[in-house]
């Protein structure tokens, strides 16, 4: 019995699989590397200081509870307002209504300072 690889489904799967394990192989590649140059391109601004209340909180969580990340919202004097990812360890020591020194790099949070 002569097994052809080239003309059956069994060979269409020797094609599909590869390409589709490298399609995503390059996505997450390509994920890191936005990932990284954003960080980098925010570590290059400066860290600004700034007068800021919280104005809300908020959670998303991915998978089975076993990712989440943590947001936070300020308003500056202006009524301007920003959202920053807030690490996980400061999440619970910031309160909505608190005002403070929010320090921030590009949209990195770095620290809030309550007055």
């Amino acid at each position: 019995m002569d097994i052809n690889f080239g003309s059956s489904a069994f060979g269409i799967m020797f094609t599909v699989v590869p390409l589709f394990m490298g399609v995503v192989f390059l996505f997450i590649i390509g994920t890191i590397i936005y990932n990284a140059a954003h960080t980098a391109k925010n570590k290059t601004k400066p860290v600004i200081p700034a007068r800021a209340k919280i104005v809300s909180k908020r959670t998303y969580v991915r998978g089975d509870h076993s990712y989440t990340t943590y947001y936070a919202t300020f308003e500056f004097e202006n009524g301007e307002r920003i959202e920053l990812t807030i690490p996980r360890d400061q999440a619970g020591y910031l309160i909505e209504g608190d005002n403070g020194i929010l320090s921030f790099q590009g949209d990195l949070f770095v620290k809030f300072e309550r007055m």
